[in-house]
């Protein structure tokens, strides 16, 4: 399941849940419990876990 990190479009409320992608449809705000939702993309995870390779730029 992935991390979602969220924004409510109403008050401005930032937020992170773990839920399936069948539910984060259903999410709401725990603030205000407003639906209007926007997805916010912090945390971004590039490459393989344990990979032992470096990025030494371009050659």
């Amino acid at each position: 399941m992935p991390n979602y990190d969220l924004k409510c479009s109403d008050c401005g409320e930032n937020f992170s849940v773990f839920v399936s992608i069948k539910e984060k449809d259903k999410l709401t705000c725990p603030k205000c419990g407003s639906k209007s939702l926007t997805q916010e993309y912090k945390n971004v995870r590039v490459g393989k876990t344990g990979s032992r390779r470096r990025c030494r730029g371009f050659t």
